[in-house]
């Protein structure tokens, strides 16, 4: 009984850990309507469901004293007595940041996306303020994202900015050299901007820069459970708005893929949620394609584990004790090429026959040899 005592809390924390993780992470600076409350959707970025379920959390009234001067603070500690006052399970949510400086304004509130492409209220600024004909620094980084991230039509990517770097995007471009480049790929985007004027440099900034691209996707049709085959009728293809992190499969790669942990309905399928099925299994028989410049060889071996396609695995020769390295390429074949040392039984000299013999006229079993022109 003691030791079924002692298996407890290792039984909770198993559970914590498979169970769906939410993230809140504090922004750094964000700006919101004068007189309005402030929730932690507006001064947090909220993943997945645990996190959203607190959106509607009041972290600052709208009269607040401090907000009437024009700014607040708000303390990763603070939030945290906040949240835990929510009696939240904090297996299952990480809390992130350190503070948050909250800024006031006054006008029209920006909108951006999230990673679902639904429209919510942006904790970035309000529009830049009027900006010089012509070309600018804003235009600058906004052609030079798209470059960087592939998007060739401008309709499929948004680009918001924040309202501190205003004075910097609205520089013009005339007499002047401008270089921009991204330090990272994430939601928010850092990048290093660089300004000459003449023979000076006259600005040197790094800047936040929330991007998003829309992209098509496979959409899980029906939960799974960790091992099944994914097949057309499993997903649907959409549209999505994605940050620049997330690499969604297309439906040629996700179709006849396994998923390797549990899924829910809904789920936009990205590279870590699957993984090659299992095509040959530990004591499956394969042909085994020797390839070496234009000799080409041919031997049945044993496989000796579990093969995931395009994986590399030990197989054994039939009919000798020789072991060596091969390339998984279908569920009864797998390839080696450029080895020091054909595997299993190889002539020293090329042949043009399709059966080899040995030295004294025996066949070599299970081993056939062509030869490339």
């Amino acid at each position: 009984m003691r030791h079924e005592w002692r298996l407890i809390p290792f039984v909770i924390a198993l559970v914590s850990a498979v169970a769906s993780a939410g993230t809140v992470e504090l922004r750094t600076v964000v700006r919101v309507e004068q007189g309005a409350d402030v929730t932690l959707s507006d001064v947090a970025r909220l993943i997945g469901d645990d996190a959203v379920a607190l959106g509607d959390l009041v972290v600052l009234s709208g009269d607040d004293p401090a907000l009437s001067r024009g700014k607040g603070r708000i303390e990763i500690d603070h939030l945290r007595a906040m949240i835990d006052a929510r009696d939240v399970n904090w297996g299952l949510l990480t809390l992130r940041g350190g503070r948050c400086e909250i800024r006031v304004r006054s006008g029209k509130e920006a909108v951006s996306f999230d990673r679902r492409g639904e429209g919510r209220a942006s904790a970035l600024a309000p529009a830049l303020p009027t900006q010089p004909t012509g070309p600018t620094v804003k235009t600058f980084i906004e052609e030079r994202l798209r470059a960087t991230f592939g998007v060739t039509d401008p309709a499929l990517m948004r680009v918001t900015f924040e309202g501190r770097d205003a004075d910097l995007l609205a520089m013009g471009l005339e007499g002047r050299l401008v270089e921009a480049y991204t330090t990272g790929a994430s939601l928010r985007v850092p990048v290093s901007v660089s300004v000459y004027e003449g023979e000076r440099l006259i600005e040197r900034r790094q800047i936040r820069v929330e991007v998003l691209i829309e992209r098509a996707v496979c959409v899980l049709s029906v939960p799974m459970r960790r091992g099944e085959l994914i097949t057309g009728e499993s997903v649907t293809q959409e549209r999505r708005w994605l940050g620049t992190d997330v690499r969604p499969l297309s439906a040629e790669d996700a179709t006849g893929a396994v998923v390797r942990s549990p899924l829910e309905a809904g789920v936009v399928l990205i590279g870590r949620h699957v993984e090659a099925p299992i095509v040959i299994r530990r004591g499956g028989l394969a042909i085994v394609h020797y390839l070496s410049g234009k000799v080409i060889l041919k031997t049945r071996a044993r496989a000796m584990s579990d093969g995931r396609l395009g994986e590399r695995i030990k197989f054994e020769a039939l009919g000798t004790k020789r072991r060596f390295m091969a390339r998984v390429d279908a569920s009864d074949r797998a390839i080696v090429r450029h080895e020091a040392e054909a595997p299993g039984l190889v002539p020293t000299e090329t042949s043009e026959s399709t059966n080899q013999t040995s030295g004294d006229g025996a066949s070599l079993p299970g081993v056939a040899v062509t030869r490339a022109e």
